[in-house]
Order: C-alpha cells, then structure tokens, then sequence
C-alpha cells in the first residue's frame, strides 16, 4: 500500500515537473504568440502589441501562465462539474458554465421521482461547439403568474413552499424577509423551467415576511413581482409524501444539447415521464499539451484572476449579462458566454494608452458606447 502510495506521488510530481518545464519563462509563450511563430500559426503577435502600449501591466510578459494556464492537477486530471434541479419538475434546463467550446466533456444524468424511485441515462460525449445553436435575440422579460404559498411545513421554524409559473423556461429565485429592506435570497440561477417551487426554511412562526419573486429567462431578460407576503401566523399545510407509493423507475423521454449565441456555456434539457429531481455530472479528461494542463476558463482568467487585486466595489460589475435594448455591447468589447461582461470587457488585460488600461474613455465614451438609453 505504501509503496503504490510512493510510486503515485512520484508520478505526480513528475507531472508537475512537466509542467513546470512547460511554462519556465516566457521564452515558450513567445515561440508561438510573437514574431514568426504567431505568423505560421495564425496567432496574435501578443508581444508586438505590448510593446506598443505606453502603459503595461506589471510583469505582463514574463508570467503569463499565472493569468492563463491551469498549473494544478485535477483529481485524477479530471475536471468535474455538477448541477442539480432545485424542485420536482417533468421539464427542465440546465447551464453548465466555464467549458471550452472545443473540448470534449461527458455528461452522466441521474434522476430520482417523488417517490424515491431512482435511474440514469448512458453517459452523453458532447462537444460544446459541435451542438445546436440558438441566435441571442430574445429580448421579451417572462411573464410570472400564480404565485402563491404551496406548502407550510410545521418544525423548530417554519419551512415554506412558494410556487408560481412563468409563459417561458426561466430560473427560480426568492428574496425573503421581515421587512423590504433585508431580505435574504435563495433559490437556483441555473436551472430553468416553467413551474417554480422554492422552499424557504427558517422562518419565525407569527410573522409577516415580505417577498420579492423574480425569474430570468435563457436570453437574461428578467420579471419581478414585487412584495408577496407570507403570513406564518396561519395554520401549516403539508402536502402528503408519495415516497414508496410507486416502485417504478422514472423514465427521461429526451435529452437535448444547446447553447446561446456565441457563448461556450452548454444547456441541458431533461424531459421526463413524471415530476423528477436531476442531478448533472459533467467530466472532461485534462491531457499534457503545449498549456500544462489546459487553458483557464474565461471566467476566471477575466474576472476572478483580475479580482484577486482590483475589487470590485470599485469598478463597473462584472459577471454580469447585457440586457438588450437598454443596455447594447459593441463587438469591439469583448465579452463572454454570449454577453456577459468581464473585467477585460472595459479595459486590456495586458495595459494600454489610457489610464487603468481603459480601451475608451472610461468617464464617458464606454458609458454611452453601452447604455444606450441613459441620458449623461
């Protein structure tokens, strides 16, 4: 046992060595993104454009792989992703955010009724880029209708069941609290459908909690219904649990791959015979190439990487989706998953001719160049 353990490690560290020797400098970045070989691959001469820059970010050419390149391993070098439904429900959407659009990735499902029943389907090979593609172009918010309070569940505190439907596939979220002004919100971002239960627990018996129902659909265009109260003084509804009624199998009638746009996020919809909970497993298998263990995702080499020394209570926000009409991006700032706005979204990540490596004029031009219906 001792010795497999030895022998594991030492393949490790050898790996990591690799990997090391991989990135040592810039001298191996340079080989393919400056001069000749940026030209025989196609590439952007990084450097070249640099250099032009009459600001630069510290140590921008000397360390890249600290902003670009995956140097730690994985378990097993693999990359794990999972998703799972936030309610029983016959018909959902899924978003698995953070892949690359060229890369292969298994996708497992499991799903479980209200019964207890449980099964799975054979694992899916999917190539984000390879899937159907849907056009961004949606700009209608859902209409939310019949929000009410479904189940009270008596405890300790209370445990509460809000349900209403949208007219369109929207996520599930809930702001809830004793006065307008401090709410707390729970629900799920990443899962769409067109029946939502949230479930609120801890809540005080005898009170009046007022909430605020909100539901976005798969293009960002987002409804509210404003101030729905919850009464905790009136008496607990509990729905009977069909948990061992049934001994069948759930059955999921189809799966379906799509993605919005140009973004690299992969939607999963899962149809099923019956009112089920899903759980997503999605694996990609990590090999040694020219970039270690791969490429960082956009989202952490644009936002959270920049985050680690630039805060975000002082900047615009990022992480966050355009919302057409009255908010419209130029293709010259760059953003990801079909629209969502980044750090390098306003400013060049590797410096610039303005200051804070602004690609505009960061106290008008961006602002209007963006917010189209904003009067300044």
């Amino acid at each position: 046992m001792k010795r497999k353990a030895f022998v594991i490690l030492l393949l490790v560290a050898v790996r990591l060595t690799l990997v090391d020797t991989i990135l040592a400098g810039d001298g191996e970045c340079r080989r393919c993104h400056s001069g000749e070989g940026a030209l025989r691959l196609g590439l952007k001469d990084v450097y070249k454009e640099i250099d032009s820059y009459r600001f630069q970010h510290p140590g921008v050419k000397e360390r890249c792989e600290e902003c670009h390149v995956e140097r730690m391993l994985k378990e097993a070098a693999v990359k794990r992703w999972k998703a799972a439904s936030f309610d029983y429900v016959e018909d959902q959407i899924f978003r698995i955010e953070e892949l690359s659009g060229d890369r292969e990735y298994m996708v497992e499902v499991r799903i479980v009724d209200r019964a207890g029943n449980r099964s799975s389907l054979p694992p899916y090979r999917v190539i984000p880029s390879e899937v159907e593609t849907i056009p961004y172009g949606d700009s209608k918010p859902p209409t939310i209708r019949g929000v009410t309070v479904e189940e009270i569940r008596q405890g300790v505190f209370l445990e509460v069941v809000v349900r209403w439907e949208t007219d369109e596939f929207s996520n599930s979220i809930v702001e809830c609290g004793l006065s307008k002004k401090a709410m707390d919100r729970i629900g799920s971002e990443k899962v769409f459908t067109t029946i939502h239960r949230v479930r609120i627990p801890g809540l005080a018996r005898g009170k009046l909690y007022h909430c605020r129902i909100s539901s976005r659909d798969l293009f960002g265009n987002g409804a509210t219904y404003e101030d729905f109260t919850i009464d905790t003084s009136k008496k607990a509804v509990e729905i009977r649990s069909t948990r061992g009624a049934d001994r069948t199998p759930p059955k999921a009638g189809r799966l379906t791959f799509f993605r919005i746009g140009r973004g690299d996020d992969l939607y999963v919809r899962i149809t099923a015979n019956e009112d089920v909970k899903a759980t997503l497993f999605v694996t990609e298998t990590v090999e040694m190439d020219e970039h270690g263990f791969g490429l960082l995702p956009a989202r952490k080499s644009q936002i959270e990487i920049c985050m680690r020394c630039h805060p975000q209570t002082v900047s615009h926000p990022v992480g966050v989706r355009s919302r057409p009409p009255s908010t419209r991006i130029p293709p010259d700032l760059p953003t990801i998953n079909g629209g969502v706005i980044t750090c390098v979204t306003c400013h060049h990540p590797h410096g610039g001719n303005r200051r804070y490596f602004a690609r505009m004029d960061i106290n008008r031009d961006i602002c209007v160049t963006c917010h189209v219906e904003r009067s300044w």
